[in-house]
């Protein structure tokens, strides 16, 4: 069945699909040899022929003298998604006579616009071969000029120690320096005073930020009688501004609107599995039933109700309970990705089109390693506090967070979610209890450990009874009445794990609507990428369209290292993946009412030494993975929410400091689910007025680690490795001294950092190992002003002016020793023939053993 409606839960056949190549991609992705604008610039060049955006309006502009156009972006289907563009005219006629009374037109006008629309429309219908129009690719859905709104930014004090007030202070700098965003001086001083740290997030995007941290100290009511308290509660709390953006993207913003692109069948994998959903057409940047109105003019609001019950406000969708979808990236560093990228800015285009028509967070951070991220992401609370500091999750692993902590799955269920997951848990295994299915979501198609083989899946080898064997790790996984059913996934042995994570991803969205139709039931979806996590198993050529062979390509011929290309290589898969989800989620008439969160895990991992290796780059911050100077923590991330953004909103930057943490509290805040924080005890934020610039960051502090275990050896909290921020300034204590890398990850000698690559063999975990890696790493004290200095290239620790704010962060730190810390001294990774025997009676895949559970939450 061939389907060209816009909003239609049916998929699109290949025949009306005209604007793919051969291999079903989009013929406009072509980013080879063009930086970040350029490629913006040359998506942004065609217009769309297929919908109207108000048919009133239409009429009035013809009426006035302006021709009936195509290319005015947010085109919506006449009434009956299904409705024929013939049909569609005649519809449109009818709204033409009935505005005649409205705007006093004379019958000659009417006649003379109505066959203006008709012999327009027919034209477009023939070039669209007859379908009623192309229906869109993601490319086309979005709006690059969309107007911005400002607020301060966090702006630097490089001296916060100077005197004493500033002493007691300099952990709000970034508030106290912009506390007036309503004065113009005030806002262009701080503006200026953070170029540094912006010029670090990305030097391609215009857009203004928002979200300035606010100064309040979370300390206060337990640290009472400490002498910065009552400098912290004089600072004046931030709040974000509204403006346009700049001329000339209004200026080109109707020259710029996207050709509608159609979707061919993916060129997918033959697995048990594989559904003709893939690749289904994408929606306008308004999303079905939305209406664009004026911001600013309350009388002009409109608001409309659908179908599936949605309302409509200034273009966006009000609904209690969205459709909710995090998608994490793994080691995708500071700059692997579109929109900051400065070797391989086109490895993303979908993505970074993305980011252009969502919000960009330009201070958000992560964990150092796999199994610490989602440890934060799934429970809201920062390692410390749940024993996984450092830990990494390894084949034999006998612990997980605890079971009687409610996992964000979980709270969201409890307020009406089917949730569900694809990818990467690495959260522990061994028993059945720890399994996702057994933590909140109903189905879960996941990967284990932290690496496998990208075509095979394998992930170590085992010895068991005298003989050796491959050990694979990918399980299907679902809820039931009692502790779930799980299988290995043997049909999915030589499909790469991107396309199939992505296949299960569309089969989880295809049922979930199928199942609820009408949208009343929301689906929360963590959709937990391996790329670009460095395992065997480069991406084939055949994965990628011709467009993106010739764009590894350019960058071969630009002289990208080997082990930078497969990262490329993987990025373009990954793109690719989340470019047909949200085709999916449009198609089905589910994208207006989702909000989706891509954010990446930890640092990207630099040198790229070992064999078949992917190598990350976080350029230009010092480090990498596994350790925690900037560029193992600060990660690319953003939000895409056509439906709930408002225009000025889109395209904006959000300058806050937020954490894995606070995705849970934020994602229960836009669901309009409440919180117990007495009894959950949650470490996150609800950051989505702020994100949205319509009220100042709540975060001003993160605790990254305190880890005072080392190979189960308690060794004191004097000599824990500690990594804190709060404010402006960053506190690392007995950490490894890694280096700064270039562009394509390879390392950049300075005689302030290591001559070595050490961030394999560095983390903080690999203490008290030997001699020979204490003087690797040389573990040290390092204290940063991190918006004054963002690559971490001053060290002020032994500052003598810096001591009485270096006391201070120590302080705090003790603080939320003596408030939350815990650490086990019992957790094994030791080699069980339990473990082995389970394996082997499940075609050795690596499946729960039924270990004792874990201690209770602590």
């Amino acid at each position: 069945m061939t389907n060209t409606a816009y909003g239609s839960t049916e998929p699109l056949s290949s025949s009306a699909q005209p604007h793919r190549d051969e291999s079903g991609r989009p013929l406009h992705r072509d980013a080879v040899g063009l930086d970040n604008n350029e490629f913006f610039n040359r998506a942004n060049q065609t217009v769309s022929p297929n919908r109207f955006m108000s048919w009133k309006r239409v009429a009035a502009l013809s009426l006035v003298g302006v021709s009936v156009f195509y290319g005015t972006g947010y085109l919506n289907s006449y009434n009956n998604p299904t409705t024929s563009v013939t049909g569609a005219v005649d519809s449109a006629s009818s709204a033409i006579t009935d505005a005649v009374d409205v705007y006093d037109v004379s019958e000659s006008d009417e006649a003379s616009v109505i066959s203006s629309l008709a012999n327009s429309s027919a034209s477009g219908s023939a070039a669209s071969g007859g379908g009623g129009g192309a229906s869109a690719s993601l490319g086309g859905m979005v709006d690059m000029h969309a107007e911005g709104h400002t607020g301060a930014p966090p702006s630097a004090d490089p001296d916060p120690a100077t005197d004493d007030a500033a002493e007691d202070t300099s952990a709000s700098t970034s508030t106290s320096t912009s506390a007036s965003a309503s004065a113009s001086t005030s806002t262009s001083s701080s503006t200026t005073s953070t170029s540094t740290s912006s010029s670090t997030t990305s030097s391609s995007s215009s857009s203004k930020s928002h979200g300035t941290p606010p100064s309040s100290d979370p300390d206060a009511a337990a640290t009472a009688g400490d002498d910065d308290q009552a400098s912290d509660a004089d600072v004046e709390t931030v709040k974000a501004t509204k403006s346009k953006k700049s001329s000339s993207s209004d200026t080109d913003a109707t020259s710029t609107k996207r050709t509608k692109e159609t979707h061919d069948k993916a060129n997918t994998h033959q697995t048990k599995q594989t559904h003709d959903a893939k690749t289904l057409h994408t929606p306008s940047s308004c999303g079905k039933g939305c209406s664009k109105t004026s911001d600013d003019d309350d009388d002009a609001a409109v608001e409309e109700n659908d179908d599936d019950g949605v309302s409509v406000t200034d273009g966006m969708v009000k609904k209690s309970k969205p459709h909710l979808f995090l998608i994490t990236l793994d080691d995708v560093g500071h700059n692997d990705i579109g929109w900051i990228s400065r070797d391989m800015p086109g490895a993303s285009p979908v993505l970074s089109e993305m980011a252009s028509q969502g919000i960009i967070f330009d201070n958000y951070y992560g964990q150092t390693t796999c199994t610490p991220a989602r440890s934060t992401i799934m429970s809201g609370k920062f390692t410390h506090r749940t024993g996984f500091q450092d830990q990494e999750m390894t084949v034999y692993s006998d612990f997980s967070l605890a079971v009687n902590m409610t996992l964000l799955p979980a709270a969201l269920k409890a307020g009406g979610y089917k949730a569900y997951g694809v990818g990467k848990w690495n959260l522990g295994h061994c028993n059945i209890a720890y399994m996702p299915w057994n933590r909140g979501f109903d189905k879960f198609f996941t990967q284990t450990m932290s690496g496998i083989h990208y075509y095979n899946h394998t992930h170590d080898t085992m010895h068991y009874d005298g003989a050796t064997y491959d050990l694979y790790d990918l399980l299907e996984g679902e809820a039931d009445d009692g502790m779930g059913t799980f299988k290995p996934a043997l049909d999915y042995q030589g499909v790469y794990s991107t396309n199939a994570y992505q296949d299960n991803a569309l089969t989880y969205i295809q049922a979930h609507n199928k199942e609820y139709p009408d949208n009343v039931v929301p689906m929360f979806l963590w959709l937990a990428f391996h790329g670009v996590h460095s395992d065997g198993g480069d991406p084939k050529w055949e994965e990628m369209s011709e467009t993106h062979q010739k764009y590894v390509h350019t960058l071969k011929h630009q002289g990208s290292d080997a082990d930078r290309l497969r990262t490329a290589m993987a990025m373009l898969v990954i793109d690719n993946s989340v470019d047909k989800v949200v085709q999916n989620l449009e198609a089905y008439g589910m994208l207006s009412s989702s909000v989706i969160v891509v954010h990446s895990d930890n640092g990207g991992v630099p040198c790229g030494d070992t064999e078949n290796n992917m190598q990350g780059s976080n350029y230009p911050l010092r480090g990498g993975k596994f350790n925690y100077f900037e560029g193992g923590l600060k990660v690319p991330a953003m939000v895409f929410a056509p439906g709930y953004l408002t225009t000025d909103q889109k395209g904006t930057r959000y300058a806050g400091l937020m954490h894995h943490v606070d995705l849970y509290t934020t994602f229960m805040a836009i669901a309009e689910i409440e919180v117990n924080h007495d009894e959950m005890v949650l470490d996150g934020f609800d950051h989505w007025d702020a994100i949205r610039g319509l009220a100042p960051s709540p975060r001003s502090e993160i605790v990254f680690n305190i880890n005072q275990v080392f190979n189960n050896v308690d060794y004191g909290f004097e000599n824990a490795s500690i990594a804190y921020r709060y404010g402006d300034i960053k506190l690392l204590m007995f950490h490894a001294n890694d280096t700064w890398y270039d562009e394509a990850g390879f390392i950049t000698y300075s005689s302030t950092g290591s001559d070595q690559c050490v961030e394999r063999s560095c983390s903080t975990s690999e203490r008290y190992v030997s001699a020979w890696k204490d003087n690797l790493c040389g573990w040290g004290h390092f204290l940063f002003n991190i918006t004054a200095d963002p690559t971490e290239s001053v060290n002020l620790y032994y500052e003598p002016k810096y001591q009485r704010e270096l006391n201070r962060l120590k302080e705090k730190v003790k603080n939320h020793h003596r408030n939350g810390y815990w650490q086990s001294k019992n957790w094994q990774y030791s080699a069980s023939h339990a473990a082995m025997t389970e394996f082997y009676n499940h075609d050795n895949y690596v499946v729960p053993w039924n270990c004792p559970l874990a201690a209770a939450e602590h």
